[in-house]
């Protein structure tokens, strides 16, 4: 009974603040036509003009007519995430009785810190919160809805502690019941992380509006996201410890042995230093063939060793590869004309990358998934190469706004004798220091 969309009476939303802005309503207006229109809003805006509440007011009352079902904030930095947290909070005290989740990381909300490392998957063995049964996480989601509209990381792990479930389960199923998700943008378009119940699911068929905070960081983000790379050493370390595990070894060996034959690509450009190691690199855009092979192959070897129950000095070691090959295989997925592959030798070791250059079309096929998206930054120039590189493609259309303050209160001033390399800054730093003081000492 409490699933579902809420739709709240619209002419209840009142605009929080006494006054708009300069360029707050050209901001929201845009941004609400182009909800309607599904299309994908980039806007350039100033600091000072209030991007934050001038992206969500017009979101929630597109989802007041009806229209979605969820806005996501996705957001670069924790820090934003509060602010977002707060202006949701106040758009709540004007009218806009919706529920408000702040998404946070598994890692930072884990009751096992401590006694299990970030990259170890969760298992009843590992984690006591691990394997709960269903209905003990919907119990603590209906006292969390019973408290209070709005849920932050204090309030989550709170409940789960009393409920006995993982924080991040409950979460992850509050977030089904929240109008308002904010979170980072790896919920949205990281492989790895991304929430395959709103993004992924067919059966799961809601109306989702994206707002995308500080978005000239997204490209450079989703990049990560979709490169990839795999050391020798990875395997070969584990291998002495595993050579007991048949199965495994096997499997470590075979990976191993891929990466070793791969020095061969890079026998062209090969040289050696004065002390004799050996330097290579080979670049291509296209895959050596049956690359995951091997990877793959490893991939469900380490899943059934790191699930067993029974205890295993070396099991962080172990998760970590296991999660570098998780990268690696989902990174192959995507491989396109719009990736390169980069191979090198440094001495005995041999290192292959997977590395996307151009993420437009991965964004373009996530945003898909959106009824709308709109991004916003004080640092979106140019305009069109961000909706370009940030999967607008022919639906995105472009807003710049100018700075609320008044031009003339703007003083520029260029200091030409001060280094700022990075070897000179030691001692470029008294000089520093004497201009920020001189500048200061010339003010009221």
């Amino acid at each position: 009974h409490v699933r579902g969309a809420v739709h709240i009476p619209v002419p209840a939303v009142k605009f929080p603040y006494p006054r708009l802005r300069a360029g707050q309503e050209a901001m929201m207006r845009a941004c609400y036509s182009a909800m309607r229109g599904g299309r994908r809003l980039f806007v350039q805006a100033p600091t000072g003009i209030g991007k934050t509440i001038s992206a969500l007011y017009p979101a929630v009352k597109f989802l007041g007519h009806g229209h979605c079902d969820k806005i996501f904030y996705l957001t670069a930095k924790t820090s934003t995430q509060a602010e977002a947290y707060r202006t949701a909070g106040l758009l709540f005290s004007a009218g806009a009785h919706l529920r408000i989740l702040v998404l946070t990381a598994k890692e930072s909300c884990c009751l096992c810190r401590g006694t299990k490392t970030p990259d170890m998957p969760c298992s009843r063995g590992i984690c006591a919160y691990a394997g709960v049964s269903g209905e003990r996480v919907a119990a603590a989601v209906v006292r969390l809805l019973e408290l209070q509209n709005g849920y932050g990381q204090k309030i989550i792990i709170k409940i789960a502690r009393e409920y006995g479930v993982c924080p991040y389960e409950l979460s992850l199923e509050l977030a089904e019941v929240c109008e308002i998700i904010i979170a980072d943008y790896n919920y949205a378009f990281d492989p790895l992380v991304r929430l395959k119940k709103f993004f992924e699911d067919p059966q799961n068929t809601g109306r989702h509006v994206f707002l995308i905070d500080e978005a000239h960081n997204l490209a450079g983000r989703t990049r990560e996201m979709y490169s990839a790379a795999l050391c020798s050493s990875d395997f070969t370390r584990l291998l002495g410890i595993y050579r007991g595990e048949p199965e495994l070894a096997a499997a470590l060996n075979e990976a191993a042995g891929r990466l070793r034959g791969m020095r061969r690509l890079c026998r062209q450009d090969m040289m050696r230093d004065e002390a004799g190691v050996e330097h290579g690199y080979y670049i291509s855009r296209e895959l050596p063939e049956g690359l995951e092979l091997p990877f793959r192959a490893l991939c469900g070897e380490c899943e059934r060793r790191l699930f067993k129950p029974a205890a295993d000095p070396a099991a962080a070691e172990l998760a970590m590869l296991y999660r570098k090959l998780l990268r690696f295989l989902a990174a192959l997925e995507y491989y396109d004309e719009r990736f390169l592959f980069f191979c090198r030798v440094e001495g005995g070791e041999t290192i292959i990358n997977i590395m996307c250059l151009d993420p437009s079309e991965i964004l373009a096929r996530h945003l898909g998934r959106a009824e709308a998206a709109v991004f916003f930054s004080a640092t979106l120039t140019p305009l069109e190469y961000f909706s370009d590189i940030s999967g607008g493609g022919d639906r995105a259309e472009t807003l710049a706004l100018a700075s609320p303050f008044d031009i003339s209160n703007l003083f520029v001033a260029a200091v030409d004798n001060i280094s700022t390399r990075y070897e000179d800054r030691e001692k470029s730093l008294p000089g520093i220091v004497a201009c920020i003081a001189a500048v200061m000492s010339g003010q009221k």
